[in-house]
């Protein structure tokens, strides 16, 4: 008889060390280009000139990112059945739609962090508002660093989100309601993430106040359920360290979103 449940646990080893080496990877190359490549010739954005708190946030952010990336794959691959036998069950639970997400917003963030530390944005936003040039001539209600680092801490905390569902599906399964909520507020807000987020960069650091006070509404709801889940299911060392983390991350771009955003 087929065994047709799927194994969670498969590959996650090499999906967490392929994500450490990979950003370890990044990191050394963004080392040896701004103290090597840059001596002369300094970058426009130098990351390290950012607090030590938030590098290693984003060095973090590059790590899940990599995990959400690499994950669905791998642990696919890894089945004992092929994944044409296993589907149902993952339409089921939910979790083919989180492989999805998973991917998407890994990829998004990586992306997002490749833009703003070589200094992307205007090719960015020149592909954003390439049929409507009337919007060259629009200020800017923020200036660029400060809307990749808000795009980046929103993608983070997606991304925090979609790591602790994971844990929550891998390691609780027989705990499945609080991980339900939070794939359906998560799944609910990413669509109009996707537009806000271009919104943001075309029409420079402008946003409906509506779209601006959904999102922030929907990290208020995923930040805290990500704390139940956490202190009810965790250690109490690590639910405190993820918790702290992603509320400094959260509480930065709470600020940039309610100081540095408006709707004309």
């Amino acid at each position: 008889m087929l065994n047709l449940e799927i194994n969670y646990l498969a590959g996650i080893n090499v999906c967490f060390f392929s994500s450490l080496l990979l950003t370890l990877i990044v990191f050394a190359t963004i080392l040896f280009q701004r103290f090597y490549l840059d001596r002369y010739n300094p970058p426009v954005v130098d990351f390290f000139t950012k607090d030590l708190l938030l590098i290693f946030i984003y060095f973090l952010g590059c790590v899940i990112s990599f995990l959400l990336v690499l994950y669905p794959f791998i642990n696919l691959f890894n089945q004992s059945q092929p994944f044409f036998t296993l589907y149902q069950g993952e339409i089921t639970r939910g979790t083919l739609a989180l492989r999805i997400t998973s991917v998407l917003l890994g990829f998004k963030f990586l992306k997002g962090f490749y833009n703003f530390y070589q200094d992307k944005y205007l090719e960015v936003q020149n592909q954003l508002i390439a049929e409507y040039h009337d919007l060259n001539k629009l200020s800017y209600k923020m200036n660029e660093n400060t809307i990749n680092f808000l795009i980046s801490t929103q993608n983070i905390i997606y991304g925090a989100v979609t790591f602790i569902i994971w844990i929550f599906v891998i390691f609780y399964k027989d705990r499945t309601s609080l991980a339900s909520l939070m794939s359906w507020g998560l799944f609910f807000i990413i669509d109009d993430w996707g537009i806000v987020c271009d919104n943001l960069i075309a029409l420079k650091g402008r946003t409906l106040k509506f779209h601006k006070y959904r999102i922030l509404g929907f990290n208020i709801f995923l930040y805290i359920l990500s704390l139940i889940v956490c202190f009810g299911n965790m250690s109490l060392a690590i639910a405190i360290l993820i918790s702290l983390i992603l509320g400094y991350v959260v509480i930065k771009n709470t600020v940039i979103w309610l100081r540095g955003v408006s709707a004309d």
